[in-house]
């Protein structure tokens, strides 16, 4: 055999092997996505086959051998897809590539021919004769098929197209059902927590004149004890005071909480706890309420007040749109290792939810000093 041919066969050969390989290699996962898809396109292009092939026996054509019809038919559905591939790259992948296109089927009719070519030369005389490249009925019986199936595709593609698009529009009015859905019940659930709200009003109301009555039964008895349970009173209203829409409260009542806890607990040990509270600047801005709550809770939870040469400091300034809290207090000793935990991490979380990255915290142990440093820009 001489060695052109070889040549040509070897390279028939490798490509068929090549393409084979990466068949197998990844026909399994193929098939498990897409199982019915692929199903479905093997039974239409049997239908095709079986329906060209009937036609030419029906109708008297000259017949081909089964080589000729089986090559045939791979190259014409490579074409076919080859030709939707593009299709997606030029206007799905990358949008608005119209001349690509049309530079892209060029190439196709120009590898379909010469794939054509090869394979009915090689299966019948083995032979390469030029003049085939100029015979006028090469080109058009060529070109007429490649049109053909590209004309399939084309129309194929469209066909897809319109169902993704009717299947995104499905997707996306169920989504849109989906919210409204979860938005009613979100509606309905609002308003079981404002009924729970309401009726959760007559337990504080009876609570406060509770209260009243206390201090007017030992105002004349104790006057102190009376204006501890005003602070109390006091506290406990702040607490459950309605928050405004925006979830914030004004900082000068924050403040003035911070100051009702300081007296209720110096109160409690009878002004022995050695504690300096200093404040700066107007407090006209809204924060998130009882952002301070835990911070000074661990000042008598867990700091050593007793040492008046070490006090316990609170300090709050608001200067030039700057919200800068500090407090630091001595550790006491059985707590050195404790504490300071849960309260701090959901205090975060509230600030990370309210300020994102306007706020910045440091909480350290210096000197066997607790150190809390909460700063907050509102520009």
């Amino acid at each position: 055999m001489p060695v052109t041919e070889l040549y040509y066969i070897n390279i028939l050969i490798g490509w068929l092997y090549k393409t084979i390989y990466m068949v197998f290699q990844n026909l399994a996962s193929i098939i498990g996505r897409n199982g019915k898809q692929i199903s479905a396109h093997i039974a239409v292009w049997c239908a095709f086959m079986c329906y060209e092939i009937s036609f030419i026996f029906l109708l008297g054509l000259p017949r081909q051998t089964f080589a000729d019809y089986f090559w045939g038919y791979v190259s014409n559905i490579t074409l076919f897809y080859v030709n939707v591939w593009c299709l997606d790259f030029c206007f799905i992948q990358k949008k608005g590539r119209r001349y690509v296109y049309i530079i892209l089927i060029l190439v196709e009719y120009v590898v379909y021919c010469f794939s054509h070519f090869l394979t009915s030369q090689l299966l019948h005389n083995w032979e390469v004769p030029h003049s085939v490249f100029v015979t006028k009925r090469f080109y058009l019986q060529s070109m007429y098929r490649s049109v053909y199936f590209i004309g399939f595709s084309v129309g194929y593609w469209f066909v897809r197209q319109l169902l993704r698009s009717n299947d995104l529009i499905n997707r996306m009015e169920s989504r849109h059902l989906l919210q409204q859905k979860q938005s009613a019940e979100l509606e309905r659930n609002l308003f079981k927590a404002k009924n729970a709200y309401l009726t959760s009003q007559i337990n504080p109301h009876l609570l406060f004149n509770t209260l009243n009555f206390i201090y007017s039964s030992l105002y004349e008895v104790s006057k102190k004890s009376a204006e501890i349970v005003v602070l109390l009173s006091d506290m406990m209203r702040y607490s459950l005071t309605e928050i405004g829409e925006d979830g914030k409260v004004e900082l000068y009542k924050e403040v003035e909480h911070i100051e009702n806890m300081v007296q209720l607990n110096q109160a409690r040990f009878n002004d022995k706890l050695n504690i300096e509270v200093s404040l700066s600047g107007e407090f006209e801005i809204r924060v998130i309420p009882l952002v301070f709550l835990t911070f000074i809770e661990n000042i008598f939870k867990h700091g050593d007040l007793s040492d008046p040469a070490c006090p316990a400091k609170i300090n709050i300034s608001f200067h030039n749109n700057i919200l800068d809290f500090y407090t630091s207090n001595k550790v006491r000793k059985v707590n050195i290792n404790g504490g300071h935990g849960i309260g701090v991490e959901n205090s975060i979380t509230r600030l990370q939810m309210a300020y994102a990255d306007r706020f910045e915290l440091k909480n350290e142990v210096v000197d066997n000093q607790y150190i809390t440093n909460l700063v907050i820009d509102f520009n």
